[in-house]
């Protein structure tokens, strides 16, 4: 039986919903508290769940999946049939999954694509550089890895709002409603995106194109074709991560950037820092934390989990850990060691890591080539959102 909150020891509980609007702003704080206090915490929130924020901890259940379940991913769970697949499968089969998949995200194909970003960032760019000023997520945190995933997939780039709102909706749900309904407002969007599956790969039965649905068509498990709920479902989560968490990392590094001025100085006189910038921004505003789902029992930090708890893997606390990473709460372009968890660990670490980085790079080089002075308009200051995949609403900009 999963543990109730009768179960947990009184000096466990902590106030912490990961879904709360109101830690938007200030979420370290929060985490930094309960890392250095509790090993292990239980929030109440979302019928109960425990909290994973230690480095070393984080890193050893990500790779057990043999007591921690990587389904369901979400807390709470948004019912849906099926999985995400891979993320959501565990191995044996989530191996033979990956491998099927991997060609697609491997690290030459991804690095193929870079003069295909430059090109992109660089139009968005010309659309707001000479008006001094730009709302940075709509005008090219939005844009930029949108478009590229669309292109990517093979798919219209026409369709990119609907999209956008859809996946929004579904990790976010709207800031400020009540918890019921968001449930209503992520599942009813979530049944909108596989209608659009649906549609496309019914499309592609008929006239095969060069995109991933139809690649998915031609693909075989195990020596069979896919079902038509496999390839809804991997589709759905390549559009989530592929659009959200570059968005995210995106604007905090700007923000980063415009309040550390020193930072931004030395990326532009040495471009060849950019690529450890990247790793040090993942790191310092790690954007994703992750659901788990406890097998069977097992003794953690003096805690008894029970088959069917829920436990939350909090990556942005993890990657402050001052255990692991000197000076953790300070930006490091340099830093020599940098094995954060922002793209987690183990069999489930993110299959498009690698289309990140590469799209991290080429946007900041070109930002920082275009506009080298840049800082957060005092009068619209940064609107974010919290919750297993963090980012911003809005991140308004003065360029100069």
């Amino acid at each position: 039986m999963p543990t109730r909150i009768d179960d947990v020891p009184a000096h466990l509980i902590v106030d912490y919903d990961v879904h709360d609007p109101a830690l938007a702003s200030d979420i370290h704080a929060r985490l930094d508290e309960i890392r250095e206090k509790y090993p292990v915490a239980w929030s109440s929130a979302h019928g109960g769940y425990w909290i994973i924020t230690r480095y070393e901890d984080l890193h050893d259940i990500a790779r057990n999946f043999e007591v921690f379940s990587n389904y369901p991913v979400g807390i709470p769970h948004v019912e849906r049939p099926g999985k995400y697949i891979p993320l959501e499968i565990d191995p044996p089969d989530h191996t033979e999954w990956r491998q099927l998949l991997g060609p697609l995200f491997n690290p030459n194909r991804m690095n193929a694509l870079e003069d295909t970003i430059r090109e992109m960032a660089t139009g968005l760019i010309d659309r707001f550089i000479e008006r001094g000023s730009c709302e940075f997520i709509s005008e090219f945190a939005h844009p930029l890895p949108s478009f590229l995933f669309l292109e990517l997939m093979g798919w219209p780039l026409s369709d990119e709002p609907q999209i956008s709102e859809w996946t929004d909706l579904v990790l976010t749900g709207h800031p400020g409603a009540s918890e019921e309904e968001n449930h209503l407002v992520r599942m009813t969007a979530a049944m909108e995106v596989v209608r659009y599956f649906v549609e496309l790969i019914e499309a592609r039965k008929v006239e095969p194109a060069e995109d991933f649905a139809t690649f998915l068509l031609n693909s075989r498990f195990r020596g069979r074709p896919l079902e038509a709920e496999e390839m809804i479902n991997t589709l759905f989560i390549l559009m989530l991560g592929g659009l959200h968490t570059v968005r995210g990392t995106l604007g905090f590094s700007m923000v980063e950037m415009a309040r550390r001025p020193e930072v931004r100085q030395r990326l532009i006189d040495d471009p060849s820092l950019i690529p450890g910038a990247v790793e040090e921004f993942l790191r310092f505003e790690a954007p994703v934390s992750t659901g788990r789902t406890v097998l069977k029992p097992f003794k953690f930090h003096d805690v008894e989990f029970q088959p069917g708890d829920r436990v939350l893997l909090s990556n942005p606390a993890a990657c402050r850990d001052p255990r692991e990473f000197p000076n953790a709460d300070e930006v490091v372009i340099d830093r020599e060691v940098n094995r954060h968890l922002a793209f987690s660990a183990g069999p489930h670490r993110c299959i498009g890591s690698h289309l990140a980085r590469i799209e991290l790079k080429v946007a900041l080089e070109e930002l920082l080539r275009r506009i080298p002075g840049f800082t957060i308009d005092p009068d619209r200051l940064p609107q974010l959102h919290h919750g297993q995949v963090r980012g911003f609403q809005s991140l308004h900009l003065k360029l100069r």
